[in-house]
């Protein structure tokens, strides 16, 4: 199949939330090759409502008397605002408000992950460092935490891991330069791991499920950066979540989900000897997992 480009100003928001409908439909009954196919397209036409188009303003009705008075030579052709026909938000929320239904199966809703990851491709590695914030918050918000996504504990680790993967495998890896990973580690410090846990008064901490992947996403990008001198920023940014770590392991998320087991109970009795490595790896390992076997 050959993708031609699209331009923006050929779409309307309209039709193209029922073209990803109708492809949506579709994924319960393909095979991969197509289901390929599908995302291919999802992307390409997701990612032409990035593309500025002119949005022409809507004139008054005239009635037919002012129809006939009016000069067709002498008007201007119409002039509107320039801007996309979706925002980053509402391209997204294209995808994720198909994989929150409650009909939608799983074998569907791994397809709808497969158009996530085709369309960040086709948007390219610029749009996806210039809006990573976006990004990461719609899946938290959006995806992660819905009831659906959050009601059992399959529910939960389906969903992890497919954020996980398009985090970590699609943009963590293969489209963030090292800057880009660095203000990276800045965000998710910054919007999620200090907001927990919740100090003062109206502060909302982020969920377990969160702040799971998030950890887990830092320590992908701490170890992305691996020797490479960071700048300041980072060093501050690292001293800060070390000054968080002993409240995160005394207040565990694995506690707060309710696990009798806790994976880094070796280690909240000293909290003095847990350091950055050690919350991101006992925080984020399967709370399964028995703390006697790693002895």
């Amino acid at each position: 199949m050959v993708m031609y480009p699209l331009p923006g100003g050929d779409w309307t928001a309209s039709e193209i939330e029922s073209l990803v409908s109708l492809c949506v439909k579709s994924l319960d009954s393909v095979d991969q090759i197509t289901r390929h196919s599908l995302a291919q397209l999802v992307g390409l036409v997701l990612s032409s409502s990035q593309a500025p188009a002119i949005i022409s303003p809507q004139e008054p009705k005239k009635n037919k008397k002012e129809e006939e008075e009016d000069d067709p030579v002498s008007l201007a052709p119409p002039t509107g605002e320039t801007k996309p026909i979706l925002t980053p938000n509402e391209m997204m929320h294209q995808l994720s408000m198909h994989f929150n239904k409650p009909q939608t199966t799983h074998k569907t809703r791994v397809g709808i992950f497969d158009f996530y990851a085709a369309l960040f491709t086709t948007l390219g590695p610029t749009f996806v460092e210039t809006n990573y914030g976006t990004i990461v918050q719609h899946l938290m918000s959006e995806v992660v935490n819905t009831p659906r996504n959050s009601a059992t504990r399959y529910e939960v680790l389906f969903v992890r891991h497919l954020v996980g993967v398009l985090l970590r495998d699609l943009i963590g890896v293969r489209m963030l330069g090292e800057q880009s990973q660095i203000a990276a580690i800045q965000e998710l410090s910054k919007v999620y791991l200090k907001r927990w846990p919740a100090l003062m008064p109206g502060s909302i901490a982020p969920t377990t499920q969160v702040l799971t992947i998030v950890l887990r996403e830092v320590a992908g990008l701490l170890q992305q950066l691996g020797n490479a001198p960071p700048p300041v920023q980072v060093r501050e940014q690292v001293w800060s979540l070390n000054t968080l770590l002993p409240d995160c392991i005394i207040g565990c998320p694995c506690r707060a989900a309710g696990y009798t087991s806790c994976p880094s109970k070796p280690y909240c009795a000293y909290p003095h000897r847990v350091g950055l490595a050690h919350l991101l790896f006992f925080c984020t390992i399967a709370p399964s997992q028995d703390c006697n076997q790693r002895r």
